[in-house]
C-alpha cells in the first residue's frame, strides 16, 4: 500500500490523499479546494495530476470546503464514482457546495459587470449544476460502520470539529492506516470531543495548530467585554466566519452574553444564504453536539438571518451598535467583503478574526498589519480595529493533538503530519519524536510514501 499527498502538504488547504493498494485499487481521501496565496489558488485550475478513471471512490472526512470543495470540479471533468461520507457530512456538503458554487457564479458575474477580471468573460470554477451532479454520487455511512471498497475496509469515527466530521480507519494489505481528519477540541462549547483513536500502523495526522496552544480563556467572557465596547461606542462588530460550525459557536456565545446581560442586547445579523438550512441540521443531528433541543432552538433565534442580496445591501445602510457574522472566515470571498467596503474605514468599528488564517489570505494580511486590502478589483483602506480570538477555533491545539496521539496503543509504526504550514508541521514533528518517541515525518507536496 502507498499514499501520495496531492494537497494539504506544506499548507492547510486542498486536502487530497491518494491511497493505493498492492492490487492497484485507488481511493481518494478528501478532495478539497486550495485557498490562500495565489499560487495555491491557481492549482484549482490546473489539470488533476491523476487519471480520474483510475480512482475507484472518494472517502470524505468532513464537509469543509478545503476538504470537499474540489469535488464538483472533478465531476465537471468526468469523475462519476461513489463518494462516501457520514449522513451529517452529506447534508452539510449539500449546503456548502451549493453555496460555494453560488459564490463562484456571483463573483464571476460581478467581475464581468465591473470589468476587473483579466479574463473575458470571467468564468466560475464550477457551477450549481456541477454540484447537483456531484451530490448524486454521495453514499452515506454511519460512524463505526465497516464498509468495503474492493480491497479496502473502511470505518468512520467521530472527530468532533463540525457536524459529521470523521477520522477514517482504513485496513488494507494487512496494515491499518488512520487519517485523523480535522480534530475538534476536547472542551468545545458546541461539539462533542473526538473519539479515542484505535490502534493503527500508520497515522496521518493534521497539524493545523501543531506549533501553538489555544489561550485558556472563557470565550463568552471575552466576547462580553467586546460587546460592551460595541454598545458603548455604538459601533459595528464584523466577524468573518466559516458559515458552518464557527458561526453557530459565535451565535451561541452571543446568546449567552445576552442571556447574562440583557442590557447588552443589540441586533445580530448572520449574513449567509445557507444559515437557515444549517440551523435545521443542528436540530436534526443533535446527538453530535452538546446542546439540548431547547437550548439549540433558543440560541439560533438570537440572530437575524440575511438571505437575499437585497437584504445584504440594505444591511450596509444600517448603523451601530450591531454585530455582523458573515462568510468567508479568511476573507477569501463572500458577503463579508461588502461589509468591509461599507464599514471597514471607520476606526470605531471592529473586525474580529476568530479562526485560522492561511498565509496569503486577506485575513492573514490584516492580522499582519496590512491596511490596504484588495478585493473586487480595488484596494480598500481598512481603519477599523483588527482583533484576534483564536480560542474560538474548532481545531485541536498542539497539546490536544499530542494527547490524542498518545492514546493510540500500541504506538503506530509511523506518524505522517499533513494539513499544516511548514513551521507548525515541523514543531509538531519534533514534539512527537522527542516526547512520544514516535517515528514522525512531515508530508511533502506530491510525495509518495510506501506503507509497508
Amino acid at each position: 500500500m502507498k499514499i501520495q499527498f496531492l494537497g494539504a502538504a506544506g499548507t492547510v488547504t486542498g486536502s487530497k490523499y491518494l491511497l493505493e493498494s498492492s492490487k492497484g485499487t485507488r481511493i481518494l481521501i478528501d478532495c478539497g479546494l486550495f485557498q490562500g496565496v495565489k499560487n495555491l489558488r491557481l492549482r484549482n485550475w490546473q489539470e488533476f495530476p491523476i487519471p480520474l478513471n483510475s480512482i475507484t471512490a472518494i472517502v470524505l472526512s468532513h464537509a469543509h470546503i478545503d476538504h470537499s470543495g474540489y469535488i464538483p470540479k472533478l465531476v465537471q471533468k468526468g469523475f462519476n464514482k461513489p463518494i462516501y461520507c457520514t449522513p451529517a457530512t452529506r447534508a452539510l456538503a449539500e449546503i456548502l457546495l451549493e453555496d460555494s458554487a453560488y459564490i463562484k457564479e456571483e463573483e464571476a458575474q460581478y467581475a464581468n459587470y465591473k470589468h476587473f477580471s483579466k479574463h473575458n468573460p470571467a468564468l466560475p470554477l464550477y457551477t450549481k449544476q456541477d454540484v447537483v451532479e456531484s451530490l448524486a454520487l454521495f453514499k452515506e455511512k454511519n460512524y463505526n460502520e465497516d464498509f468495503e471498497i474492493q480491497d479496502f475496509k473502511i470505518r468512520f469515527l467521530p472527530a468532533g470539529h463540525i457536524l459529521g466530521a470523521s477520522s477514517i480507519l482504513i485496513e488494507c494489505d494487512g496494515r491499518k492506516i488512520l487519517f485523523s481528519g480535522d480534530l475538534g477540541r476536547n472542551n468545545d462549547l458546541l461539539m462533542k470531543a473526538p473519539s479515542a483513536p484505535p490502534a493503527c500502523d500508520y497515522l496521518i495526522l493534521e497539524g493545523t495548530y501543531g506549533d501553538r496552544l489555544h489561550e485558556k480563556i472563557d470565550p463568552i467572557f471575552a466576547l462580553e467585554n467586546l460587546i460592551k465596547q460595541i454598545k458603548h461606542d455604538k459601533s459595528i462588530l464584523m466577524i468573518p466566519s466559516f458559515a458552518v460550525g464557527r458561526a453557530q459557536l459565535l451565535l451561541y456565545c452571543v446568546h449567552k452574553v445576552f442571556q447574562n446581560n440583557p442590557n447588552l442586547q443589540m441586533p445580530v445579523f448572520i449574513n449567509s444564504p445557507m444559515a437557515n438550512e444549517v440551523t435545521d441540521l443542528y436540530q436534526k443531528f443533535k446527538d453530535e453536539h452538546r446542546l439540548d433541543e431547547k437550548t439549540t432552538t433558543d440560541f439560533l433565534k438570537t440572530g437575524f438571518f440575511i438571505r437575499s442580496i437585497e437584504e445584504s445591501k440594505e444591511l450596509n445602510k444600517s448603523h451601530g451598535p450591531m454585530i455582523i457574522i458573515a462568510a468567508s472566515g479568511m476573507l477569501a470571498g463572500g458577503r463579508i467583503l461588502h461589509h468591509l467596503d461599507a464599514f471597514g474605514s471607520d476606526p470605531k468599528n471592529i473586525i474580529l478574526m476568530v479562526g485560522f488564517q492561511a498565509p496569503g489570505t486577506r485575513g492573514a494580511n490584516l492580522l499582519r498589519g496590512e491596511r490596504q486590502i484588495k478585493f473586487h478589483g480595488f484596494y480598500h483602506e481598512i481603519n477599523a480595529q483588527v482583533l484576534e480570538m483564536d480560542f474560538f477555533s474548532a481545531h485541536a491545539d498542539q497539546e490536544e493533538l499530542i494527547n490524542w496521539t498518545k492514546m493510540i496503543n500500541p504506538k503506530p509504526q509511523k506518524v505522517i503530519i499533513t494539513h499544516a504550514e511548514p513551521e507548525s508541521a515541523d514543531t509538531l514533528r519534533r514534539k512527537l519524536t522527542e516526547e512520544l518517541k514516535l517515528k514522525t515525518q512531515v508530508a511533502e507536496d506530491m510525495e509518495t510514501i510506501n506503507l509497508e
